[in-house]
């Protein structure tokens, strides 16, 4: 399957596409039901505005479905860009279709997936600002939309130093530039603060943003056989990223290990972010969907042997259709 995933011919986006299906098939043909306690965490009034009246199951895994399908043509327009993996292909895309759709939870739409779209645009924006002379407006647009981000899911703010290292990581970034950044941090929440208190709903606004940003973790394992198998699934992509890091640091060019540092930081900061929540949902990972989706590409990319690529792929496809079968309503 993966060679079918290999070419840069562009007619290779409808395979996305139906690969998507299959992975989102039982939220699509209502076999699976969304949890609303994990698909609405997080909410905020622009959320709700926006994508609140996405009530119906149906509407809202299609909704998730067609999200989730932008953001793979993103983040492989991302790679492709910057030759992340030495040559044009869709696995990136895939890769980052099979990560976003890991979990039930992910089938369906939620505030950290609207999230996850803003964030790949941000991260776009870090890598547009390597070697350019002059970054005015990808500086400002990095932390613009971060921001934008957590309007719609507030701990996506926790990503924010992420972008400010990730800059440093790509340029000196001088002082000039970083109150650039800064103005780009400030202009959203300015402008979201103004509508918001124009609406008299200026207290409503930061309570949300204030309240929804932080929390101290509370510990309280569920044993579950389900739960444990999804969170097994998190933790095989955490390690497929641990090890994918540790093999690619000496390898490649100096352009592409400032790129792996920029999602390395994203990475570090979405996952230390789950400990700055009272009671995070599993939906509050696909803040890193883009950084996990490239490295698990750069490791199916990397394997010599195109055979094992074919078979680890197949079985992490399996174990995650295992897992949606088994939640089933």
């Amino acid at each position: 399957m993966l060679s079918l995933f290999r070419s840069s011919r562009f007619t290779v986006a409808f395979l996305i596409a139906l690969y998507l299906l299959l992975t989102h098939a039982t939220a699509l043909f209502g076999l699976a039901m969304p949890d609303a306690t994990e698909t609405s965490k997080g909410s905020t009034m622009l959320y709700r505005a926006l994508f609140g009246h996405i009530e119906q199951p149906f509407y809202s895994a299609l909704a998730a479905y067609m999200l989730v399908f932008i953001q793979a043509i993103m983040v492989n327009i991302l790679a492709d860009r910057y030759r992340l993996l030495g040559e044009r292909n869709w696995l990136p895309g895939m890769a980052y279709a099979l990560v976003a759709s890991s979990l039930p939870e992910f089938l369906f739409l939620s505030p950290a997936l609207v999230a996850a779209t803003f964030i790949t645009i941000s991260l776009m924006r870090i890598f547009s600002a390597y070697k350019l002379p002059k970054a005015a407006a990808a500086l400002f647009d990095a932390g613009f939309w971060i921001v934008a981000a957590s309007l719609f899911y507030p701990p996506a703010a926790w990503l924010i130093p992420a972008a400010y290292i990730g800059l440093s990581i790509v340029r000196s970034f001088k002082a000039g530039e970083q109150i650039l950044f800064l103005i780009g941090l400030i202009v959203p929440y300015f402008l979201a603060w103004v509508v918001c208190f124009w609406l008299d709903l200026g207290s409503v606004f930061r309570a949300e943003q204030w309240n929804g940003l932080w929390g101290f973790y509370h510990f309280s394992p569920d044993l579950s056989g389900t739960t444990l198998y999804k969170w097994g699934i998190l933790a095989v992509l955490l390690l497929i990223v641990l090890f994918n890091f540790a093999g690619i640091s000496g390898r490649k060019s100096i352009d592409l290990q400032k790129f792996n540092a920029v999602f390395n930081a994203f990475l570090v900061m979405g996952f230390l972010s789950v400990f700055f929540q009272n009671d995070p949902s599993r939906t509050h990972f696909q803040l890193i969907n883009a950084p996990v989706g490239i490295f698990l590409a750069l490791s199916l990319f990397g394997m010599r042997n195109r055979g094992l690529a074919e078979a680890f792929h197949f079985i992490i496809l399996l174990v995650i259709l295992a897992v949606q079968l088994s939640c089933l309503s």
